[in-house]
């Protein structure tokens, strides 16, 4: 589906890769920010820190990942990427596509 004034883009190639590279970055990122820092907080206002926590904090860090992973997908999709490079966000620079 074409939208006026966006261009038209090649497809994104292989993006259940770029979930899977997108998911490993927040892997290595967001899940041990979460665990160093939520109780950290939590201490500071004095409570305490238990196992539970800890399984909340990582239930937290797993609905993060799902989400990130649905939405790296969703913006992979041909017309949603087309719309990103209009924007200038897509997985090409804008000037490329100037001529269409």
């Amino acid at each position: 589906m074409a939208i006026k004034g966006v261009a038209q883009v090649e497809t994104v190639w292989f993006p259940w890769q770029r979930v899977k590279r997108t998911l490993i970055v927040l892997l290595f990122t967001v899940v041990p920010a979460l665990n160093v820092a939520v109780p950290q907080i939590v201490e500071a206002f004095n409570g305490q820190v238990t196992p539970e926590l800890f399984a909340w904090i990582n239930s937290v860090a797993a609905a993060i990942l799902l989400v990130t992973g649905i939405v790296t997908r969703l913006i992979a999709i041909p017309g949603v990427n087309n719309l990103l490079v209009y924007l200038g966000l897509g997985s090409v620079p804008r000037s490329i596509t100037k001529g269409q």
